[in-house]
C-alpha cells in the first residue's frame, strides 16, 4: 500500500514562502499507514547537492570550480537526481528518503525544481521524506554561475524550507518538534522513521535541548506503542574518521547518543561526510551513506523483515541507463559509471603531488605513488577499501607508501586508511529493531 501524495499545488511553490511558522501548516498523518508485521523496502540517498540547469550554464569557470572540491560530478546533478527519481518510480520502495544537502548551496531555485520532481515522485506512488543539511538553509554561497562570473542567488530560511518540503515527512507526522525540522512518520503500525534535526537557523549543526526533549518524549511514546525505530540524521552521531575531528558529527552528538542508547535505537541512517562506511556503539549502528553526487551514486536499501529485522546494503542510481534511455547525448552521462569514478580519482585527493614532492623519489615513482594513494582514498569513500588494500601495497608505489607512512600527513592518512579498513561497508545485518521496554 502506498501512501496518496499530498501533492503540492503551483500556487505554494509561486508563493513568496515569507516565513510560514509550524503553527500554520496543515498536519495530517499518514493515511496509509501499512500494516504491522509487513515486509518494507526503505531507499535512503543523502548529500544529491542539486544545482537548478537555470543557475549555470556549465562554464569552463564553474566546472574549474567543481573540481576544486571533493571529487562531486554537481555539474551532473540534475541527471543523477532524475536517475533516481526515475529507479524510484519503476521500483516503487515503500518510501524514499533524502537525507539533507538537498540542494548545492541552498539556491531556492534548486529548492523549488527539487521539491517540484518530489511531488511528481509523490503522485506516481512513492512517499518522499526529507530532512535539511548544513548546506540548505540561509547560504550566503548561493549563486548563479554564467561565463565567468557568480551572481549572488537567493537562498531559502528555515520556514521557508518547512514550508516548501511541508509534505515530504513533517506535515504528515504523527508528532514533530516545531523548533526545528524533527518529526515522526509512522511507516508502519510497528515501525517509525524519526528525523532528528541538527540545522535549526539557531544552533547550525546542533540539536537543541528542546528537540533533545522531544527527541526523548518521542521514543519513548514509541516504546509504549511498540513501535521499532530507524532515525535518520543529516550530521553524524558517530565519529567515522578518527583524522577528521571536526566538521562531521553533530556538535553536541555525545548528548543525541545517549537519548539515542537510553531507548536501544539500533539503526541510524546519515550522510554529510560523503564517505560509506558502518560505525558501532553499544547496540546502536550508524551508516553513513556515501553521496549520490560523488563515485558510485549510492543508495542505501533497507530491507525489513516481518520480525523487524533489517538488512541494510548499497546500490547505485542507474545513472548512465537514465541517459540512454532519455537519448542524452554526452559521452560523460553515457558512460558515465568510468567518468564518475575517473572524476573522482583525479579530483578528490587534493594534494596528493604536495604528499610525494620533496622525499627525494624518481618522477615516476612518484607518479606510482600518487596513483595507489588516489585508488585507495576512492575505494576508502565507496566503502570498498578492505578487499584490495593488501594488493594495491604490495605495488611498487604502495612498497613505497609503506616506507613514507611517518613522514608527511598524506603517508598518516593512508596508514590510517590501511589500519582501520577491515571490512566492507556496503552491506550490514541488524538484528530486530525494536526500542528497549517492548
Amino acid at each position: 500500500m502506498k501512501k496518496t501524495a499530498n501533492i503540492l499545488t503551483a500556487a505554494l511553490l509561486a508563493l513568496s514562502l515569507g516565513g510560514c511558522s509550524p503553527a500554520e501548516l496543515e498536519f495530517s498523518p499518514n493515511p496509509a499507514v501499512h500494516p504491522a508485521g509487513e515486509e518494507l523496502t526503505v531507499w535512503f540517498a543523502t548529500d544529491p547537492h542539486y544545482l537548478s540547469p537555470e543557475l549555470t550554464d556549465r562554464s569552463e569557470p564553474f566546472l574549474t570550480m567543481v573540481s576544486r572540491g571533493d571529487g562531486k560530478t554537481a555539474h551532473y546533478s540534475p541527471e543523477i537526481v532524475a536517475a533516481l527519481l526515475e529507479q524510484a518510480r519503476e521500483e516503487q520502495p515503500d518510501v524514499l528518503i533524502l537525507g539533507g544537502d538537498l540542494t548545492f548551496n541552498g539556491e531556492r531555485q534548486s529548492h523549488q525544481e527539487l521539491a517540484e520532481q518530489l511531488t511528481e515522485l509523490e503522485a506516481a506512488g512513492v512517499p518522499v521524506l526529507v530532512i535539511p543539511g548544513n548546506h540548505d538553509l540561509n547560504n550566503p554561497m548561493a549563486y548563479c554561475y554564467r561565463g565567468d562570473t557568480a551572481e549572488p542567488a537567493e537562498s531559502v530560511t528555515g520556514a521557508e524550507f518547512r514550508q516548501l518540503y511541508a509534505n515530504f515527512g513533517y506535515a504528515d507526522s504523527i508528532t514533530h518538534d516545531e523548533s526545528s525540522f524533527s518529526y515522526a512518520y509512522a511507516l508502519a503500525e510497528d515501525l517509525w522513521l524519526v528525523a532528528v534535526d541538527a540545522n535549526s537557523e539557531e544552533h547550525p549543526g546542533w540539536v537543541k535541548d528542546s528537540t533533545l526533549q522531544w527527541l526523548d518524549e518521542t521514543l519513548a511514546r514509541a516504546e509504549e506503542e511498540g513501535a521499532a525505530v530507524i532515525t535518520f540524521t543529516h550530521q553524524n552521531t558517530l565519529r567515522h574518521n578518527g583524522l577528521f575531528p571536526y566538521g562531521y558529527t553533530i556538535l553536541n552528538n555525545q548528548s543525541v547518543q545517549d537519548v539515542l542508547l537510553k531507548h536501544g535505537v539500533g539503526l541510524n541512517l546519515t550522510g554529510h561526510i560523503h564517505l560509506q562506511h558502518i560505525g558501532t556503539l553499544e547496540g546502536l549502528r550508524e551508516v553513513t551513506t556515501s553521496s549520490l553526487a560523488i563515485v558510485e551514486n549510492h543508495v542505501g536499501r533497507v530491507t525489513i523483515q516481518p520480525d523487524r529485522s533489517a538488512v541494510y546494503e548499497t546500490f547505485s542510481a542507474d545513472v548512465q541507463g537514465y541517459a540512454q534511455r532519455q537519448g542524452l547525448k554526452d559521452e560523460n552521462l553515457l558512460n558515465f559509471s568510468a567518468y564518475s569514478r575517473d572524476y573522482f580519482v583525479r579530483y578528490s585527493l587534493r594534494g596528493v603531488a604536495e604528499g610525494v614532492a620533496g622525499l627525494g623519489l624518481t618522477p615516476e615513482q612518484q607518479e606510482q605513488m600518487a596513483e595507489v594513494a588516489q585508488e585507495m582514498n576512492c575505494l576508502y569513500f565507496t566503502g570498498r577499501l578492505s578487499g584490495t588494500k593488501e594488493e594495491l601495497l604490495a605495488t611498487s608505489g604502495g612498497t613505497l607508501w609503506r616506507q613514507q607512512f611517518r613522514q608527511n600527513r598524506m603517508g598518516e592518512y593512508l596508514e590510517y586508511l590501511a589500519a582501520t579498513c577491515v571490512r566492507d561497508e556496503n552491506a550490514l545485518e541488524l538484528a530486530p529493531l525494536w526500542l528497549k521496554g517492548y
